[in-house]
C-alpha cells in the first residue's frame, strides 16, 4: 500500500489535520494519507516510514520531495541527514 502525506502551506477547503499530536498520531497508525498544515513535521524519517512527501502551496501547485538528486524544486541530493523543514522554512523549495 502506498502512503503519502499531504503538507498544505494555506488553509485547503477539506479535511485536514490542524493540530501537531493528531498528525503525528495518524503518523504512528501508518494511515494511508494524511493532509496537515503542520509543517514542522516535514521530515526525512517520513521516508523511513514509507511516506511520499507533498507539499501543496495552493490549490494549483505542489511538489514532491524524493530522496536523491530528482527533485524539481532543488538542485540539492536530498539526504536522510537532511533537515527537510529548515530547508522549506529558508525557501529551499520556493520556485522563482
Amino acid at each position: 500500500m502506498e502512503k503519502a502525506i499531504h503538507f498544505y502551506e494555506y488553509e485547503p477547503d477539506m479535511p485536514i489535520f490542524h493540530c501537531w499530536k493528531t498528525t503525528e498520531n495518524q503518523l504512528k497508525l501508518g494511515k494511508s494519507t494524511i493532509n496537515t498544515i503542520q509543517m514542522g513535521l516535514l521530515h526525512t524519517r517520513l521516508f523511513e516510514l514509507g511516506y511520499r512527501i507533498f507539499i501543496h502551496e495552493s490549490v494549483d501547485e505542489y511538489y514532491e520531495i524524493v530522496l536523491g538528486g530528482n527533485n524539481e524544486r532543488t538542485n540539492r541530493e536530498i539526504k536522510i541527514g537532511h533537515n527537510l523543514f529548515k530547508m522549506w522554512q529558508a525557501g529551499e523549495f520556493t520556485r522563482y
